[in-house]
C-alpha cells in the first residue's frame, strides 16, 4: 500500500517536505490559535458537550466510574481527552496543545487520500486547505469530537482505498482488517459512519463491476467486518455486562432523532422539546425522566433511545408533508455558508480571539462549490469505482447527519474530502483550459459559480449570529464571575436581538447578579410575555420570585403553569422550595415528592426533597434520593445547589460509617469541582481514615 507521503507517480525526498511543510504550517496555526484563545472564559471552564466530556475525561484520569450504566455518548474521544489529561498533567492548554498535533495528523491524512487517488498537485492544494482551513482550527481547540474523528474518518478512507472493487485488486487480510479497525475507532467516536459500512463492504464485493464478483472477494470482507467490529464490541460487551443495557456504542440516537424530527423541530436546535436544562448531562437526564412520564414506567437508556425513536418515526409517516419539508430544510441548513452552532457561536468565538482565523480566505459556500464540482466530475467522468470510498463515504455521511439535526461540528467531517475534492476540480480545469477546451471550462466553472451562490444566498442573518455570540460570550464571563465584563455584552446582545428569549434570560441573569432586581424583573416578565409556553422562561422566572421572596406572584404564576402544562415538574420544585422556606416542612416535601414522580431524574428537586429526608431523621432514604440527584446531573445549571448536594451526601455517608462509598462519592465530588477546597478536604479525610 501507498504511504501517504509517496503516491501515484512517486516524489521521493521532494514530497515528503512538502508534507512535512503542510503538517507543520497546520500544527503553527493551530497552537498560535489555542495560545490566544486562552484570554476565552470557556478556556479553563467550558460549558455543555465540552464540559460533559471533560467531566467524564477527568473522572477517567483519577480511576473513578464517571457515569453507571451504558454510554449515553461514544466513548473514544472522553478516553482520549483522560489519556491527554494524564499525560499533561491536567492541563488543558496541554490538551489542546496535543490536539494540534491532531490537526496536523488530519492535514497529513488529507494529503494522502488524495494522493492515493489523484496527482501531487491536487493532494497538495488539499492538503493545504487542511492546513489553514479557519473552521478545522477551530475545533482542533475545542474540547470535542472532530478533533479526533476527522483523522480516524481518513485513516480509515486511506487505509480503505486499495480494498476490493479497484482495478488493482484484492488486498491481503491484515490489509482489510486494519482499514476495518479504523473504522471502528470512528465509529466509537461518532457512530454514524457504520451507515456507510454496508456500502462499503458491497464496494469491496464487487457489486456493479463488469465481469461479476471476482474470486475471492468474500475474504477481505469478511475480514473488513471483523476488524470494524473488533473496537466496537468490547464497548457492547461493557454496556451489556456493566451497563447492563444491550447498547451497540451508545444510546444517544434515539433522543437526537427526535430533537432533528419533531412537530416544532428548526433542524438545528440541539433541545429536546419539555426540557430546561442548559448541561449536556442534565439535558439527557431530563430526556429520560420525560420518557418515562409518557411511558408510566421506568425505562432502560436503550428503552428510552427505542421511546424517541418510535415517536419521531410516528411523526415522520404521520406527518409526511411536514416531515419532508423538514429534511430539504435541514438539508439547505447544510449546504448554506453558515457555521450553526451547538454549544457555542464558531464564527464568533473562532475569530473572536485570534488573527489566525479572521484571515482565512476560505468559506464553506466556496469550499461547497468547489468540492461539489469535483463530486460531479468524478461522478460524471470517473473513475467512479475506484472513487467510491471518498465520495460515498461523503453522500453517506451527509445524509446520515441530514436525517437528525445540522450544526457545524457534525459537518466537520466532510471539510478535508470537499478540500480533495474541490483540488481535483482545480487542477481538472486548468488542464482542461491548458488543452484548449475552453467552452467546456466554461460550462463546468458556471455549474461552480452556481453552486456557490446557492449556498452564499443560503447563509444566516450575521447580525442573528454576533448577538448568539456576544451572548454566550456575556455568560461565559458572567460564569467565570466576571460581571462587569458580562454587562456591557448582554446590553449590545439584547440591543441586537431585542425579541430573543435566550437574549432576554441572559441580560436579566447577570442583571440579577449585580443586583439590579427591578431590570431583572421586568426583564423576566417580558419574556414570560414573548414565550408563555417556554419551559425555560418559566422556570426562571419561578426561581426570580423565589430568590426575591415574592410569594403570591410565585403562586399566581404557578397556578397558571399547572394549569397551562408547562413544564409542571418546575413549578411543583418552586411551590416546594417556598414552601419549604415558610417552614412548612410537610407541605413542601409533598410537592417535592410529585415534581419527582413527574420528573423521576430531576436533580434539583431530588436535591431538595433529600435535604428535608435528612433532616426529618430518614438518613437511608436522604442518601438514596440525593445520590440520585448527583448521578443524574440535572441541576438546571444550579452549581451551588449541586456542590451542597455533594457535600450533604458525603456527610451523610460519613455519619452512617459507610467508608467505602463515602470515598467513592468525595472523589466524585471532587472531579465534578475541582476547584473545591471542601471536596479536596472530604476527600484526604477519607483517605486518612477519618470516616
Amino acid at each position: 500500500m501507498n504511504s501517504p507521503t509517496v503516491g501515484h507517480g512517486g516524489g521521493g525526498s521532494s514530497e515528503r517536505w512538502i508534507v512535512l511543510g503542510l503538517a507543520v504550517l497546520a500544527f503553527a496555526l493551530r497552537a498560535l490559535y489555542v495560545f490566544d484563545l486562552s484570554a476565552s472564559p470557556y478556556f479553563t471552564a467550558p460549558v455543555t458537550d465540552p464540559a460533559f466530556h471533560l467531566d467524564w475525561a477527568r473522572e477517567l484520569a483519577a480511576g473513578r466510574e464517571f457515569q453507571q450504566g451504558p454510554f449515553f455518548r461514544a466513548p473514544l474521544y472522553p478516553w482520549f481527552l483522560a489519556l491527554c489529561l494524564k499525560l499533561c498533567g491536567g492541563s488543558l492548554m496541554g490538551v489542546r496543545l496535543v490536539q494540534c498535533g491532531l490537526g496536523a495528523a488530519t492535514t497529513v491524512l488529507t494529503y494522502g487520500v488524495a494522493r492515493q487517488l489523484f496527482d501531487r498537485r491536487v493532494a497538495t492544494l488539499a492538503g493545504l486547505g487542511a492546513a489553514t482551513y479557519w473552521v478545522l482550527i477551530y475545533f482542533d481547540g475545542e474540547l470535542l469530537l472532530p478533533t479526533l474523528s476527522i483523522p480516524l474518518n481518513l485513516l480509515a478512507l486511506w487505509l480503505t482505498l486499495n480494498l476490493g472493487g479497484d482495478e488493482r485488486g484484492g488486498s491481503g487480510p491484515w490489509a482489510a482488517a486494519r482499514a476495518g479497525v479504523a473504522w471502528g475507532l470512528a465509529a466509537i467516536t461518532r457512530p454514524n459512519v457504520l451507515l456507510f459500512m454496508p456500502l462499503l463492504a458491497l464496494w469491496v464485493l464487487g457489486v456493479g463491476r463488469k465481469g461479476g464478483r471476482r474470486p475471492g472477494s468474500w475474504a477481505p470482507c469478511a475480514w473488513l467486518t471483523l476488524g470494524t467490529l473488533l473496537p466496537i464490541l468490547p464497548v457492547t460487551a461493557y454496556n451489556l455486562f456493566v451497563g447492563k443495557d444491550l447498547v451497540l456504542i451508545s444510546s444517544q440516537a434515539g433522543v437526537n432523532l427526535w430533537i432533528g424530527n419533531h412537530p416544532g423541530a428548526d433542524g438545528r436546535t440541539a433541545k429536546v422539546p419539555g426540557t430546561t436544562s442548559d448541561d449536556f448531562l442534565g439535558t439527557a437526564g431530563e430526556a429520560a425522566g420525560l420518557a418515562e412520564l409518557e411511558a408510566g414506567h421506568s425505562l432502560t437508556p436503550s428503552e428510552v433511545s427505542g421511546h424517541y425513536t418510535a415517536k419521531a418515526l410516528e411523526y415522520l409517516t404521520q406527518h409526511p408533508l411536514q416531515a419532508v419539508g423538514g429534511m430539504l430544510n435541514k438539508g439547505a441548513l447544510f449546504l448554506r455558508d453558515e457555521e450553526i452552532s451547538n454549544n457555542q457561536p464558531v464564527r464568533f468565538f473562532a475569530q473572536r480571539f485570534s488573527a489566525v482565523t479572521r484571515w482565512s480566505p476560505l468559506g464553506f459556500s466556496v469550499l461547497l462549490a468547489l468540492g461539489g464540482l469535483g463530486l460531479v466530475l468524478t461522478l460524471v467522468h470517473g473513475p467512479r469505482r475506484r472513487l467510491f470510498p471518498l465520495w460515498g463515504f461523503l453522500l453517506a455521511y451527509s445524509l446520515s447527519v441530514v436525517a437528525f439535526f445540522v450544526c457545524s461540528r457534525f459537518r466537520a467531517p466532510i471539510l478535508p474530502l470537499l478540500m480533495i475534492l474541490g483540488g481535483h476540480a482545480l487542477i481538472w480545469l486548468v488542464d482542461r483550459w491548458r488543452a484548449g477546451s475552453r467552452r467546456e471550462c466554461g460550462l463546468w466553472t458556471g455549474l461552480c459559480l452556481l453552486m456557490l451562490t446557492v449556498s452564499w444566498t443560503l447563509r444566516g442573518d450575521r447580525v442573528e449570529a454576533e448577538a448568539d455570540g456576544l451572548r454566550h460570550l456575556a455568560v461565559g464571563h458572567a460564569l467565570a464571575g466576571e460581571l462587569s465584563l458580562a454587562e456591557p455584552l448582554s446590553a449590545d446582545s439584547l440591543e441586537l436581538a431585542p425579541s430573543d428569549p435566550q437574549a432576554i434570560l441572559a441580560r436579566a441573569g447577570i442583571l440579577e447578579g449585580l443586583q439590579r432586581f427591578d431590570e431583572a424583573g421586568a426583564l423576566l416578565e417580558r419574556v414570560v410575555r414573548l414565550a408563555p409556553s417556554d419551559p425555560l422562561a418559566l422556570d426562571r422566572w419561578l426561581g426570580f420570585l423565589l430568590r426575591q421572596k415574592r410569594w403570591p406572584e410565585l403562586e399566581e404564576h404557578a397556578r397558571a403553569g399547572l394549569q397551562g402544562g408547562t413544564n409542571p415538574q418546575s413549578v411543583q420544585y418552586h411551590l416546594g422550595a417556598m414552601l419549604l422556606v415558610q417552614k412548612k416542612v410537610v407541605q413542601a416535601q409533598a410537592a417535592l415528592e410529585e415534581a419527582v414522580r413527574l420528573d423521576s431524574r430531576g436533580s434539583r428537586s431530588q436535591a431538595l426533597l433529600g435535604s428535608i429526608l435528612a433532616a426529618r431523621g430518614q438518613p437511608m432514604r436522604a442518601c438514596q434520593v440525593l445520590g440520585q440527584a448527583v448521578d443524574h446531573g440535572a441541576f438546571t445549571n444550579a452549581r451551588a445547589q449541586e456542590a451542597s448536594t455533594w457535600r450533604l451526601l458525603v456527610r451523610l455517608l460519613q455519619e452512617q460509617q459507610r467508608g467505602d462509598e463515602a470515598r467513592r462519592r468525595a472523589g466524585q465530588w471532587s472531579a465534578r469541582f475541582p476547584d473545591s477546597p471542601q471536596a479536596r478536604a472530604a476527600v484526604e479525610r477519607l483517605r486518612s481514615g477519618q470516616d
